[in-house]
């Protein structure tokens, strides 16, 4: 395959998160850095009360993938 990424694959991620701020920050930053880029990272969140959406908004405001 050599050294190139392959331009054709297309990939969404998708991270679940409830209560999890002290590690969500790094699950986007992860799927960020991968050989092939997202088209979008979507986080759902469902009802965290551990300050994980002001964490996300904070890190990502203005990276449009996320």
């Amino acid at each position: 395959m050599g050294d190139h990424a392959d331009t054709s694959i297309t990939a969404s991620v998708l991270i679940s998160s409830y209560n999890y701020r002290d590690h969500v920050v790094q699950a986007v930053q992860s799927a960020l850095s991968q050989t092939v880029q997202p088209l979008d990272i979507v986080v759902v969140d469902d009802g965290s009360t551990d300050g994980s959406w002001e964490v996300l908004q904070q890190a990502f405001s203005q990276q449009p993938k996320v």
